[in-house]
């Protein structure tokens, strides 16, 4: 009631000014008050005719879109940081040529996040473990959008909370099937899948720098591996140090510290057992590709370093 009482003082504030201005005007004393009434009940007429709710609103909205117009310009900088071919490849975005809003908002569809702006964000989605003052903003971005990629899929899921005993037991299977050279993934995700950890392995994203991940989601833990130089290997190597990292409970993205150190110790230590391993390079042979694999096949480890899976 107020707000309307304001509004009236406002158009009774013009009247006055409009009747000040006509009485000054060379007019007959009727025609004058004749003209006076006519615009005093014309002004009375669109106070009547204000809204208090709709002038807010109208506000508001215009507001939201000055804002939302920001967003998009601080989403366009982002954006130019990152691979929109890596998304219509890989996960069927469509193809659009040079509509940059339009794969900004597909990307943004995609990582279900409310702007592009939040993969800034050191912190979005897991603790960056290591040296993050050398890390590039495009780093960030890009380790973050495959993280989310991940996580998404987890909260897809439908695994069981983290059993960190079953866990273990999965593990020690994953490590018979390092051999298994085609049907190793299948069975080492159903058996972490069981355990309440979801093993996530995407395509490399261009500048992300990362080889992997994990994070506790909504009670499962997800493993993400990257797949970037497409070794076994790589691949088996990276899965045990991000193993390490669960079992250890120290969860995040795997670069390079101590924490680092501890996973890759356990990860050799899971594939490559130490003693064998001391008394193989003690043999001072030639390190060629046949010795390897003779190696790897007396210690029933990976004995496909060179191949590709």
């Amino acid at each position: 009631m107020s707000k309307r009482n304001g509004l009236f003082k406002f158009i009774a504030g013009i009247g006055i000014g409009v009747g000040a201005g006509m009485l000054l005007a060379p007019k007959k004393g009727e025609e004058l008050r004749k003209d006076l009434m006519d615009k005093i009940n014309e002004l009375l007429n669109k106070a009547k005719e204000i809204d208090v709710k709709e002038v807010r609103d109208t506000i508001t909205e215009k507001t939201a879109e000055i804002l939302s117009e920001k967003e998009l310009e601080r989403e366009r900088e982002v954006f130019k940081l990152i691979d929109y071919t890596y998304f219509r490849d890989n996960f069927g975005l469509p193809n659009l040529p040079r509509m940059v809003d339009e794969q900004i908002k597909n990307v943004r569809e995609y990582l279900s996040v409310s702007s592009l702006t939040v993969l800034e964000e050191k912190s979005l989605a897991v603790s960056f473990r290591s040296f993050s003052d050398d890390l590039s903003k495009s780093n960030i971005v890009n380790a973050n959008a495959m993280v989310q990629i991940a996580i998404n899929r987890v909260l897809k899921s439908e695994a069981p909370k983290f059993n960190k005993k079953k866990f273990e037991k999965a593990v020690s299977f994953a490590l018979t099937q390092t051999k298994n050279h085609k049907g190793f993934l299948k069975e080492v995700k159903d058996a972490f899948f069981q355990a309440g950890v979801v093993l996530v392995v995407l395509p490399n994203l261009k500048n992300s720098g990362i080889n992997g991940a994990t994070k506790k989601v909504d009670g499962k833990v997800m493993l993400m591996v990257n797949d970037r130089r497409h070794y076994a290997d790589t691949f088996w190597f990276t899965l045990f140090h991000e193993i390490g990292h669960i079992l250890n409970g120290d969860l995040g993205l795997s670069l390079k510290d101590e924490a680092e150190d501890d996973a890759d110790r356990y990860a050799q230590a899971a594939l490559i057992p130490q003693e064998k391993y001391e008394n193989f390079i003690s043999q001072k042979r030639i390190y060629d590709e046949s010795t390897i694999r003779e190696f790897a096949e007396e210690i029933k480890s990976i004995c496909f370093c060179f191949d590709s899976f």
